[in-house]
């Protein structure tokens, strides 16, 4: 397990915003909204926001200050934050996200979390800084072998755990096994 500050260079910055600023756009059916597929004034609404509006620079030191980790976990690169509770009486908690999210959409719960336990923010191998993948397979059963090789890794024998979407599906089967 090592430290693992995010530190994105300018470089890669830039391409992603002259990417998604050359976007092309295909035709329209008038009124088909979702019908087929995503709705293209939902979907230049995000690529403006990762344009103008998304502060990469911010939530890059928010993640930094947490504690970032890279480690290898039941044959994956694992990324997660690690935030240590203040209080002695603290559980371990692991929270793993859902498709298509990431740890950063749970970085406003961690202050209130932190109050009662250590949290363990698990990006999931093929998502964010976990990854890539190595083989086929690598499914719901494999990422909790991941989770719990992170958690044993921690110190932590015994932990409580909580998911949304595909994480429910890994928390269910840390359950189980």
């Amino acid at each position: 397990m090592q430290p693992f500050p995010l530190d994105v260079d300018d470089a890669q910055l830039d391409d992603l915003r002259r990417r998604l600023s050359c976007a092309r756009w295909p035709a329209e059916i008038n009124g088909a909204a979702w019908d087929y597929g995503t709705d293209q004034a939902f979907l230049r609404s995000v690529v403006d926001h990762w344009l103008n509006a998304y502060d990469w620079r911010r939530v890059e030191a928010e993640v930094n200050a947490v504690g970032s980790f890279v480690t290898e976990a039941a044959g994956q690169r694992v990324h997660f934050l690690h935030a240590r509770s203040d209080s002695a009486a603290a559980l371990p908690l692991v929270i793993t996200h859902g498709w298509p999210g990431s740890i950063v959409e749970l970085l406003d719960a961690l202050p209130m979390l932190r109050r009662r336990f250590h949290v363990v923010l698990v990006s999931m191998p093929g998502y964010g800084f976990s990854g890539p993948t190595r083989e086929k397979g690598v499914d719901v059963a494999c990422i909790a072998a991941a989770v719990n090789d992170v958690t044993a890794q921690l110190g932590y024998e015994r932990f409580i755990a909580q998911g949304g979407d595909w994480g429910a599906l890994v928390t269910r089967y840390l359950g189980e096994h």
